[in-house]
């Protein structure tokens, strides 16, 4: 993909109980959504660009919920990237995690729990890349 360009709004939206393991999430770019190979390079995301995870309450205490979500590519897992814009203005955070958050499950008074970080792969900071590997 080369010299591609996006501005928009992509809106994403959870299905309960969807996903059974980490691999089932969304993956979703500005440019491509999942890169297993070939070569990402002088492709531009607009200001105007937006990306919004829509999550039901539903979705809360969802263990296996964690989307890859980035400003280029949501999920990257081979190939090369090189030269890519990304949004000019520093104060724009084009990504949206809506409803996605951390939460603890398990243990006794917080010693021995699991943390659930739902949105550690949505680039909320600009961030070329949702999730490597």
């Amino acid at each position: 993909m080369t010299s591609s360009s996006y501005s928009g709004v992509i809106n994403v939206y959870y299905i309960p109980k969807s996903n059974t393991t980490i691999n089932q999430n969304s993956t979703i770019g500005g440019i491509v959504g999942w890169q297993a190979s070939g070569t990402v390079s002088n492709c531009t995301v607009y200001d105007n660009m937006r990306i919004k995870y829509s999550a039901s309450l539903e979705a809360t205490n969802d263990k296996y919920l964690k989307p890859a979500i980035g400003y280029i590519i949501g999920r990257k897992t081979g190939g090369t990237t090189s030269n890519n814009t990304m949004p000019a203005s520093s104060s724009v955070n084009c990504i949206d995690k809506g409803k996605l958050y951390s939460f603890k499950e398990g243990g006794f008074l917080g010693i021995g729990s699991t943390t659930y970080n739902q949105y550690e792969y949505v680039a909320t900071t600009k961030r070329e890349i949702g999730r490597e590997g």
